[in-house]
């Protein structure tokens, strides 16, 4: 099983919604219960942290700190930690160097990410990366 890096985009996604067939929810619940195999350094996790954190992320997902503690935590035990060096490649969005980085350190690795730009970026740099769906698509029987 490839390890996924996933996007900040996908995790919100998963948390904030509410419709558990949707890739980004079904894909969240995979990661926490150690279904999947995921990669996550600490930049990264910052960075979820921070987005849900967010006033708008509260009044949508309506978990409290605690609540997203929890499930930052439950997210870190289950990943492989990684602290990648910066790659050559640079995304047109800075913010996302960290995830090209991370992608590229780990070269059997898949981009999981609704970000249109960043899957091109990550695939011209010769990796993968896939949407939700296609994640999903790929996991279904």
């Amino acid at each position: 099983m490839r390890p996924l890096v996933v996007g900040t985009n996908v995790v919100v996604s998963g948390i904030v919604g509410s419709d558990t067939r949707r890739p980004p929810q079904r894909l969240l619940d995979a990661m926490l219960r150690c279904d999947v195999r995921f990669a996550l350094s600490l930049e990264l996790l910052t960075e979820w942290r921070a987005i849900l954190e967010r006033p708008k992320s509260l009044r949508l997902h309506g978990l409290n700190g605690t609540q997203i503690a929890d499930v930052l935590t439950t997210l870190v035990l289950n990943a492989e930690m990684h602290s990648p060096p910066r790659c050559k490649f640079n995304p047109t969005d800075p913010c996302d160097q960290m995830l090209m980085d991370l992608v590229v350190f780990l070269p059997d690795s898949v981009l999981i990410t609704g970000d249109k730009a960043l899957l091109q970026c990550v695939q011209a740099a010769g990796c993968q990366a896939w949407t939700p769906r296609q994640w999903l698509e790929a996991e279904e029987p």
